[in-house]
């Protein structure tokens, strides 16, 4: 009985803790102006929302509110701003979360401050007319060229706007295309990736409905899940042999897909790799293929 009492007593003690705890923590919203924010311990604030969704025209979003210092930006804190037609990020925001932007479909134009050192996923998600990517040359971070949104090296290709048409060469800098990095870019015709890629990402041509051709180098190992995932229009494909696999779904649903070669290099064919290629009429599948996976 003596110990079932301490151990009462205990979770009692626990729970008063806990309950401090989390009314210490818990931040009231503010509202102040279009902007609805949250304080920081240290008395700077983040973004949550943008209330005035029917603004027409470009933005400076505010660097301070209410004499205190933006430093971030929550997940669709922008989102479905229909007429929002350019933003400009100020340097006192360190990091943009997820979606912020998401269908801000008249977006044309985005400028990002030097502070900002994290760019969550899809932050321009369907903002299909979204040309131009621009990044203050002080960014320790990002960068940019001609529109298109890098890491501070250029390594890596983070973004395409989706509202970029015609042709695009990925530049030889770039090693890694990013996750959906070129995701719902409808208006391009044609890719040519770079000659130093190494990989490309998952998802990385998802739904570039208008390509008609992507020319993969030979520094390419390796070819990601869902990479080329509904290009409906791409009527062909040559992997180098330098791949080695080919991702999980990797050209499903490329309906418009009528030949692909295969190289020797190729030991593994993920899961509906050519999945729905309605077009596809013969596919030879090299001897060093020791993997195919269901549906491939």
């Amino acid at each position: 009985m003596k110990t079932s009492r301490m151990v009462r007593i205990g979770g009692a003690w626990w729970l008063s803790v806990l309950f401090l705890l989390a009314t210490a923590v818990t931040v009231k919203a503010v509202t102040s102006g279009d902007y609805v924010y949250t304080i920081n311990p240290n008395g700077t604030i983040r973004i949550d929302e943008y209330t005035n969704t029917a603004y027409v025209g470009a933005l400076p979003i505010l660097g301070t509110i209410d004499g205190k210092t933006v430093v971030g930006i929550a997940r669709y804190a922008f989102s479905s701003c229909a007429s929002l037609t350019g933003v400009t990020i100020p340097d006192s925001v360190l990091y943009l979360e997820e979606y912020v932007f998401n269908e801000c479909t008249s977006l044309a134009g985005v400028t990002i401050g030097a502070g900002v050192n994290s760019i969550g996923f899809r932050v321009f998600n369907y903002c299909t007319n979204l040309t131009a990517i621009t990044v203050d040359a002080g960014n320790s971070s990002y960068s940019s060229l001609a529109g298109v949104l890098f890491n501070k090296s250029q390594a890596t290709l983070v973004q395409c706007p989706e509202g970029r048409a015609g042709t695009y060469t990925i530049p030889n800098s770039v090693t890694n295309i990013g996750k959906e990095a070129f995701a719902s870019c409808t208006r391009l015709t044609s890719i040519t990736i770079g000659s130093s890629v190494i990989s490309i990402g998952e998802a990385a041509f998802w739904g570039c409905t208008s390509l008609t051709s992507a020319t993969i180098p030979n520094s390419v190992t390796s070819i990601g899940m869902d990479a080329f995932w509904s290009c409906t229009s791409l009527t062909s494909a040559t992997i180098p042999n330098s791949v080695t696999s080919i991702g999980n779904s990797a050209f499903y649903e490329c309906t418009g897909l009528t030949s692909i070669t295969i190289p020797n290099s190729v030991t593994n064919i993920g899961d509906g790799a050519f999945y729905w290629c309605t077009g596809l009429t013969g596919v030879t599948i090299p001897a060093s293929v020791t993997n195919i996976g269901d549906d491939g």
